[in-house]
């Protein structure tokens, strides 16, 4: 098969930039150029409205690029014009970028893991902001009624953070934008920048692009800083998968909206209704075992107990009860995970319950999920 113009000439240029510091030294002094010009006034640089260059800059940048060329009059000039094309896409691109979007980051997802995400978190969340960092973008909520509060790490490595900023949108109508077929074969590219954030979808099936742009919202809310809670030591961890957690909330919420939680060292028991009492003689009395979800040490992904933060003398256990309503919430949130995928716990007596989880089909996005404490029911002698 022939190759295309574009092929040849990269070809060509990459054999020439073998032969010597010629090539180098021409390089360096583009990307100087390139350089230089992004520091000029963004109101000189396109005609507003376009990526068309005005012509004041568009002489700029064509009496600079000469003044290097003539530089080395020994260089073949196809492959100076070829460059040259280059050099001008490639500045089109970044000052587009930095000036009519004014992009804070990008990163790039398949498309059908990042849509089936973005479907399953509006379900619940419907707005939110996006804290644009160096390594991620962060989100952060907390229900109304202050029982939940989330942490969302939105991470890959494609991520490249530009400027950190606020940006808020409404997660329906970019769920709406996202929506792809799984056929589609395709990857989305995200632009977010401060006032509007930008999709280009690119199907590999069909060989097509598409192009999307989503304007930012006010959203006005108070900060939701989790830091306190990530200070907890929590002395039992355990991990179940997807499948074990979808089961678990199916077979809850039978006699009671409220969940118990009973951490021992070589099980976990998710139970409902009252207790005789919250001590250790109590809590692992068999017959105060109805409505309860056993799982031993053996059928869970991990448990481990880190008796340094146990309180009491008895033998370690955590004990506590929690609303079956907010466990549902989370439920929707990782039904994207493959069920094998699993979700870890931390759990202490009378402190919220820790749920982190990896969305592996998300470069390292991570979901960080808290869970306040009900007040279990006790039978009263």
């Amino acid at each position: 098969m022939a190759k295309s113009d574009s092929h040849e000439s990269q070809d060509l240029w990459d054999n020439y930039a073998k032969e010597g510091e010629t090539f180098k030294a021409l390089e360096t002094e583009l990307v100087k150029s390139i350089e230089s010009l992004k520091t000029r006034d963004p109101k000189t640089v396109f005609v507003k409205g376009t990526t068309q260059f005005t012509p004041s800059f568009q002489e700029k940048l064509e009496a600079n690029l000469t003044e290097i060329f003539e530089k080395y009059p020994n260089l073949d000039r196809k492959i100076l014009q070829k460059k040259r094309e280059e050099v001008i896409e490639q500045l089109v691109h970044e000052l587009d970028l930095t000036i009519n979007k004014e992009i804070l980051c990008e990163l790039e997802f398949d498309s059908y893991a990042i849509y089936q995400f973005i479907s399953a978190f509006s379900n619940d969340y419907t707005e939110t902001t996006f804290h644009i960092e160096e390594e991620q973008i962060s989100i952060r909520e907390m229900d109304p009624s202050r029982i939940t509060l989330l942490q969302l790490l939105i991470a890959d490595n494609s991520y490249k953070c530009y400027t950190s900023g606020d940006v808020a949108f409404n997660l329906e109508d970019l769920e709406d934008l996202l929506k792809v077929n799984k056929a589609d074969n395709s990857t989305t590219h995200i632009i977010i920048g401060k006032e509007a954030l930008f999709l280009t979808i690119t199907s590999d099936k069909y060989h097509s692009i598409i192009e999307r742009r989503l304007k930012a919202i006010e959203l006005d809310r108070e900060p939701v800083p989790p830091d306190n809670l990530l200070k907890i030591q929590h002395p039992f961890h355990f991990a179940v998968s997807r499948d074990q957690f979808e089961y678990i909330i199916r077979n809850l919420n039978k006699t009671s909206e409220v969940a118990n939680l009973l951490c021992l060292e070589d099980r976990v028991q998710f139970s409902e209704g009252a207790f005789p009492g919250d001590d250790y003689e109590s809590l692992t009395q068999k017959a105060n075992h109805d409505n309860a979800i056993t799982f031993k040490k053996a059928q869970l992904s991990s448990i481990e107990c880190d008796k340094e933060f146990v309180e009491g003398d008895s033998p370690p256990f955590a004990f506590s009860a929690y609303s079956t309503q907010f466990l549902k919430i989370l439920k929707n949130l990782v039904s994207t995970l493959n069920n094998s995928d699993s979700l870890n716990f931390s759990a202490k007596i009378d402190h919220p319950l820790r749920i982190d989880v990896a969305f592996h089909k998300l470069g390292n996005t991570t979901l960080t999920y808290f869970m306040a404490p009900r007040v279990p029911e006790v039978i009263l002698p």
